[in-house]
Formats: C-alpha cells, structure tokens, sequence
C-alpha cells in the first residue's frame, strides 16, 4: 500500500524526504503522493511539508492500524521471518473500556486480528482485578487468535504471550525483562506488563473458537494508584506501536509450535520465580515453599517444607515472591 510505503520511507529518513522522489520510487503522480500524506495526518501523523524541501515526519510514536502494521512488517524481516508467518489485521481505538471486551463485542474472519486503544477506562487483569491504562503512556492490546483449537494446546498460551513480551523488548531495547509466573513481565523487580489470556469456545464443537491475549505494558507511565506499588515502566523512548507489531508477530512465530512447548526454555531462563521462596494459596490455604522449575506443560513445580512438590496451574492458585 502506497501509504505504508510512503511511512516507512518518512520513519527512515535522515533528512526531508521529497514529494516528487516518493512520486517517482512508486511510479505514481504528485497527487497521490499528497493525498497519502494527508491520510496519514488524519491519522495522527505530524507531517511537515513545504514547497521546496518536502516531507518531515515531526512525532513518530503515534499509535495507529498503518504504523502497526507498518513497524511489524518491519520486525517481521528482522526476527520473524518463517515460513507460517500469516499476517494480522488491526483496530486501533481512541478509547475502550478494554480491549479485551471489545474484542468479546465483535467478530472475525481474519486468522489474527489485533484491537489496540491509546486508553483503557476498564482495563482488565487476571483475578478480577483491575489494569491502570492511562492515555498515550502504555500499550493496551488484545491479540484476537480466530479459528477452532483444542483446549489443551489454548491453556499453553499464557506462557508463549509473555515469552512474546520479552523477546519484543529485548530485541527493540537494552532492557532485560523476568516473568513472574505465570504471566507477568518485570524489569528491575517491577512490574511493567501484565498478559490476560481468554479462550472463547464454540458450544456445539466444544473447542476454542477465539483466543483473546490481552497485553499492557507501561511504556512511559510515570506515576500509579497506591494500591499498586510494585509498578513500573520500561522507562525508555520506546514505541508503541513498534512494541504491539512485535509482540505479535512473536506469538504468531511461536504459535504454530505450542504442541512442541519450544517457548519453554525461554520462560525458565527468564523467570522470575525459579529458586526463590514463594508463597500461593490453594483451595483458602496459604503454603510457601521454594519454585524449584517450570515444566514442559508450564506449570510452577514448587517444594514444600516438608519435602513434597506441588504443580501448579494457572486458574487455581495466586502466588505472591517473598524476597520483595
């Protein structure tokens, strides 16, 4: 698409890009090149144009379905470029109550689909517990997988969504991300990113018909309710509509291999949890112990005092680290 091209070229250019060299490299008159700009303009783009310079792209981190897709394509030739690789489509939102729900609202044709929003009024977590989404500071999205899966291979995803996170950021940034089990991403012993997986099933086949990976991450967040002291950001210029495109084309990589478990050995590298004392409540009852692995199915081994091992799953525990 002529207006994607015309982006990559703003976001890579090192000086101002001429309207009649666009014109000529896509072999398309001057008008189609103005009628591209200001597409992107509409679209939030700051976009500087006079007559005897050209083109300048004055913001580049705007969230939108063309820098989306434009920034994954982008990522896609760099760390995901397999043969299974299908493409996603994308709805970007001013503002929701949660990607999530209103990815629950609609309906979808499209293998993936991404519904992204520059803000979450209800932004949703595990446990019913609420996300803090404030306007343009982080990366609300939910990864929309449509097609009939079986159920045992939909409860895995949990763990490839958060190995997904953290191989975005540390591909598009010097940071070094952990996950506490099961699905949350911290950086400097805060958290910045927490992953909701839901499965819609089909009522007369009995399999997964949707599954909902809802994302957010504090990009530039600076300050959190008080019930949340453990929050943080990444804390660096980074964008994000780079790290949505990146996050999902890393579960798209990894998703044809989740029988396999091949993300596995990412996650125990970089958890969190793995040789600390914990704490989790199972069935009222509060038991701590030391995690001692994670298994193929990616499930918590922890060991007791008492030298017995319990594995847990996510869905019946809460777990809480100890050495905070």
């Amino acid at each position: 698409m002529l207006k994607n091209n015309i982006l990559n070229d703003l976001i890579n250019a090192e000086q101002t890009v001429s309207g009649q060299r666009l014109a000529d490299k896509y072999g398309v008159s001057r008008n189609a090149v103005w009628k591209a700009m200001n597409a992107l303009k509409a679209e939030g783009y700051v976009i500087e144009g006079t007559n005897n310079s050209g083109y300048t792209l004055l913001a580049k981190d705007v969230l939108s379905e063309t820098q989306i897709i434009s920034d994954a394509e982008e990522y896609r030739k760099s760390h995901c470029d397999n043969a299974r690789f299908t493409g996603f489509s994308v709805i970007c939102l001013d503002s929701v109550d949660s990607t999530s729900s209103e990815a629950k609202r609609r309906s979808f044709d499209a293998p993936c689909t991404v519904i992204a929003a520059k803000t979450q009024t209800a932004g949703r977590g595990r446990m019913g517990r609420s996300f803090y989404s404030p306007d343009k500071t982080g990366a609300y999205f939910t990864v929309v997988l449509h097609g009939l899966r079986e159920l045992s291979s939909a409860v895995k995803v949990t763990s490839l969504a958060a190995c997904a996170v953290c191989r975005a950021i540390e591909n598009l940034s010097p940071l070094k991300p952990a996950i506490k089990w099961v699905n949350d991403v911290y950086i400097d012993e805060k958290k910045v990113c927490g992953i909701l997986t839901e499965a819609v099933s089909d009522m007369e086949s009995g399999l997964v018909s949707d599954l909902l990976i809802g994302v957010g991450i504090n990009v530039s967040t600076e300050s959190f309710p008080p019930d949340i002291p453990l929050a943080g950001s990444l804390g660096i210029s980074l964008s994000r509509s780079a790290l949505i495109g990146a996050i999902t084309c890393e579960i798209l990589k990894e998703m044809p291999y989740i029988a396999q478990n091949r993300h596995i050995d990412y996650y125990r590298r970089h958890s969190l949890a793995i040789g600390r004392a914990v704490k989790f409540t199972e069935n009222g009852i509060t038991l701590s112990g030391v995690a001692d692995d994670v298994s193929d199915e990616g499930e918590l081994i922890v060991r007791l005092a008492d030298g017995s091992v319990k594995r847990l799953s996510s869905g019946e525990i809460t777990l809480r680290i100890t050495e905070y």
